[in-house]
């Protein structure tokens, strides 16, 4: 579908463009997967 390059063009685009939106908690892209441990009980 897309080049590794362009992926991540467009997930650093993403980024930059999110980056000061107070309503964004959690921003998935094509590029970058992360996992996380919500079972802790830690805030």
């Amino acid at each position: 579908m897309f080049e590794p390059d362009e992926a991540e063009e467009m997930h650093e685009g993403t980024i930059e463009m999110m980056a000061n939106n107070e309503d964004v908690d959690v921003l998935t892209t094509y590029n970058d997967v992360s996992l996380l441990d919500m079972s802790s009980d830690d805030d």
